[in-house]
């Protein structure tokens, strides 16, 4: 009697795709259906390029361009002299791509810093929960570190950063702490290259020393405004900041149109 658990099933073929101006996005498109629909997990070995092009009935270079397009994107593993791979799953391509992209426009910083703050003071209560004294502790320490260069007016862009990740250590939440981390990276990028200075390095510094004193004593709702209030803070510069670029490319516009041919 045929066992049937035993039958090893052949996976459902590649579309075949009609002639388009975008062959190379659909030959994606195609590709990501094929391991979806197959659930091939990562590591999983998939057509060669020739068979690729024979399924799909396109060119050798449209099936080029797909394949650097999702390897880029970490989907696919091209592995020299072996062939195609299904790729592990990993948001670190497509972050990085995001924070090359985003960091240079400021209105895309302030949405991306509210989704930021979402992220945070949603998850805080959890963080909070799961805090040990360990914690509590290495979070003075990052703020004894911030006072002292607040108190020389310095900024501490570094123990910043190392404050907000060590709030949500705790849970093990990789995609969380990468997401944060990258948006960090973006506003600092974009302080950086728009001269956003922050006048009120001893304000911030309060604001820090706030939002751990909440969490410390364990009060989620206290953590939650303190940290609302402390984006709100960051918001207002992103937007002072907008505002001075916009009224210099105004100026710009000017200077060009009363300029002699």
């Amino acid at each position: 009697m045929l066992n049937l658990l035993n039958v090893v099933q052949a996976p459902m073929p590649l579309k075949r795709l009609d002639t388009s101006p975008s062959l190379a996005r659909s030959a994606q498109d195609a590709i990501r259906e094929y391991i979806l629909t197959n659930r091939l997990p990562p590591g999983s070995e998939l057509p060669p390029e020739t068979e690729l092009v024979k399924q799909m009935g396109i060119s050798r270079n449209s099936v080029r361009e797909a394949v650097k397009a999702l390897s880029a994107l970490g989907m696919i593993e091209v592995r020299r002299g072996s062939g195609l791979y299904v790729g592990d799953f990993s948001l670190d391509p497509l972050l990085d791509s995001l924070s090359y992209n985003v960091w240079m426009e400021l209105d895309a910083l302030t949405d991306l810093l509210q989704v930021r703050r979402v992220l945070e003071t949603g998850m805080i209560g959890q963080a909070i929960e799961k805090m040990q004294p360990a914690d509590h502790a290495k979070l003075r320490v990052i703020l004894a570190e911030m006072k002292v260069r607040a108190e020389k007016n310095q900024e501490f862009p570094e123990e910043d950063r190392e404050f907000h990740r060590c709030l949500f250590l705790c849970l093990n939440n990789k995609v969380l702490l990468k997401l944060l981390d990258n948006f960090w990276l973006m506003l600092r990028r974009a302080i950086e290259n728009f001269d956003i200075a922050n006048v009120t390095v001893m304000r911030t510094y309060c604001d820090h020393a706030e939002i751990a004193e909440a969490v410390i004593v364990g009060d989620v709702e206290a953590a939650r405004v303190k940290l609302g209030q402390h984006y709100a803070g960051v918001a207002e510069r992103l937007e002072r900041s907008r505002q001075t670029q916009a009224k210099l490319n105004v100026r710009g516009h000017a200077a060009q149109r009363n300029q002699p041919l």
